[in-house]
C-alpha cells in the first residue's frame, strides 16, 4: 500500500508538472516516464498478447538463453544471461498511443536471430495501449531492401510492405499501413 501512495505522488508531481517534479528524478534515479512505467507497470502475463510472448519466445529459442531487459529513459536494452548487452531499441513515448522508433543497434554476433522483434515486443508490453508504432528512417538493411525493391517495379507501399522492418511490425499486430514516403524512408503502421 505504501509503495503504491509513494509513486501515484512521484506520478502526480511529474506529470502536473510541479516544482516537485525534480525532487522526484532525484528521489527515484530516473526521470518522470520510468515513474510512470513502474507506477502503472507492465500487464499480467495473461493479459499479454499471445504475439509478444511468441516474439520473445522466437528469439530465446534462436538465441539458447533467456533475455533480460531495462526500459529507461526512451530505451530498451536486452541482456544475455551473463549481462552481456546484446542490442538496444531508442524509442520515443507520443502520448500514450504511440510509439515512435529512433534507433536501434543489435550487436553483430546476435543479428538476424529475433533480438529486434523481441525488444519491440518489449515496449509494447509496457506500454499496452499503444496502436500505432512510425519508423522515421529505414537504414541498413531495410533501406537495402526498400531500394531494391523500388529498382525492381515495386511501388512505394509494396516496397515498404518488403522491409524485415514492416515484416516485423505485422507479426507483433501492427500490419496497416498507415502513411509512408520512400523518398523520406519512413512509414507508420496501426494496430490490426
Amino acid at each position: 500500500m505504501a509503495v503504491t501512495i509513494r509513486y501515484a505522488l512521484l506520478f502526480l508531481a511529474c506529470y502536473l508538472g510541479s516544482s516537485h517534479a525534480a525532487w522526484a528524478e532525484k528521489s527515484e534515479g530516473a526521470p518522470c516516464p520510468t515513474v510512470y512505467q513502474q507506477f502503472a507497470g507492465p500487464p499480467a502475463a495473461a493479459e499479454e498478447p499471445k504475439q509478444l510472448r511468441k516474439a520473445r519466445a522466437r528469439a530465446e529459442k534462436e538465441l539458447g538463453f533467456e533475455l533480460r531487459y531495462t526500459v529507461q529513459e526512451g530505451t530498451v536494452r536486452a541482456y544475455g544471461p551473463d549481462g552481456q548487452r546484446l542490442g538496444y531499441l531508442g524509442f520515443e513515448l507520443r502520448g500514450r498511443t504511440t510509439i515512435n522508433i529512433e534507433d536501434l543497434y543489435v550487436e553483430e554476433e546476435f543479428r538476424r536471430r529475433g533480438l529486434s522483434e523481441a525488444m519491440m515486443a518489449e515496449i509494447l508490453r509496457r506500454n499496452p495501449l499503444v496502436d500505432r508504432i512510425e519508423t522515421d528512417s529505414l537504414v541498413a538493411t531495410n533501406g537495402k531492401v526498400l531500394k531494391k525493391a523500388l529498382k525492381k517495379g515495386y511501388s512505394c507501399k509494396d516496397a515498404i510492405r518488403a522491409t524485415p522492418a514492416y515484416q516485423m511490425r505485422k507479426r507483433l499486430g501492427f500490419g496497416k499501413l498507415k502513411s509512408f514516403s520512400c523518398e523520406d524512408v519512413t512509414f507508420t503502421v496501426k494496430r490490426d
